[in-house]
């Protein structure tokens, strides 16, 4: 993994996506902005005050990021087990079934 290099990567994923999602409408060039890569066997974060459940009113960081985007529904937990990805990926495809 340490040894390929990051436009490896990007390249394998790129081409991966646009060969699952092209029937759909997807095109690489004009609907990825970027990507991101992470290295680490889990991605870690240090959650600031307010990353789970808002603070002074406003939605948690955790809730934005599982908004909608047009037609793409993030299937994100936040959480690093399995039980919090399952579920997440669920509330995104049920939010696609609903037509968001």
């Amino acid at each position: 993994m340490f040894v390929t290099s990051y436009a490896d990567y990007e390249a394998l994923v790129v081409e991966q996506m646009q060969q699952m999602f092209a029937a759909g409408g997807f095109d690489a060039r004009r609907d990825i902005a970027g990507i991101v890569l992470n290295r680490w066997g889990h991605a870690f974060v240090t959650p600031p005050p307010g990353f789970f459940f808002g603070k002074k009113g406003a939605p948690s960081p955790l809730r934005t990021a599982s908004l909608p985007f047009g037609r793409i529904v993030f299937g994100q937990s936040g959480l690093e087990d399995w039980i919090g990805a399952a579920h997440a990926g669920g509330r995104a495809v049920n939010s696609l079934a609903a037509g968001i």
